[in-house]
């Protein structure tokens, strides 16, 4: 895997390749090109503006991690026969905002954004994520899984919007905003586990299956929680 710090250069071109990406400036455009897979999960600013442009044909996962206070703002651009798995975990322990912006321009598309955020001690979060499916398009499929668990009693919002001006097309939006079950935390305690520990197990697990990670990038995750 190719580790690349983006600390100079605002523009990158990523083609059929593997790479651990870490963003030390505050506005960067990244053009995919070929199967990519980059894991960012150094999370080194508080804001970070993020513009994805696929060229046609191409294959992105991007696995995202961040802890703290993040204010970023992500764009993903597409045009045609493009696939894009987007993964997004946040342990929120400050006020935060995520704007997840996917403008599809062409046909034949497929792009997934998966968000779950944990908000702990005084965090809290504010999602806005708006899919963009432009008219005279056909064959693409858009979908968001938006989901926020707490450990606090702070206010939280999720605004999900799509725009759609094409009828030949698959768009939808799940979103949900919840406390830790019951029921989890019972079935842990009673196999000895204290509420403390039951709730770093459940919140783990919450983060990191989001995330597309081998198991060396499972445990350089499980050590930042």
């Amino acid at each position: 895997m190719n580790k690349i710090i983006v600390d100079e250069e605002k523009v990158l071109s990523i083609n059929n390749a593997i790479v651990f990406l870490e963003i030390a400036v505050k506005e960067v455009t990244i053009n995919i090109k070929g199967t990519v897979l980059i894991n960012d999960l150094i999370n080194t600013l508080e804001n970070e503006v993020v513009t994805i442009n696929l060229a046609p044909g191409s294959s992105l996962v991007y696995n995202n991690f961040s802890k703290g206070k993040v204010k970023n703002q992500i764009t993903i651009n597409q045009e045609n026969n493009s696939t894009v798995i987007y993964n997004y975990s946040l342990l929120v322990t400050d006020e935060s905002s995520l704007k997840i912006n996917v403008n599809i321009k062409g046909s034949n598309n497929n792009c997934k954004v998966n968000v779950k955020a944990v908000t702990k001690n005084k965090g809290f979060i504010n999602v806005i994520a708006t899919g963009d499916i432009t008219k005279n398009v056909i064959n693409n499929n858009y979908l968001e899984n938006i989901r926020i668990l707490m450990e606090n009693d702070e206010e939280n919002t999720i605004l999900p919007n799509l725009f759609v001006s094409s009828n030949n097309i698959e768009a939808f939006h799940n979103a949900t905003i919840s406390s830790f079950s019951k029921e989890d935390l019972f079935y842990l305690n009673s196999k000895g586990l204290s509420e403390k520990l039951a709730k770093e197990l459940i919140m783990k697990g919450f983060l990191i299956n989001n995330l597309e990670l081998n198991e060396e990038n499972k445990l350089l995750i499980t050590n930042m929680l």
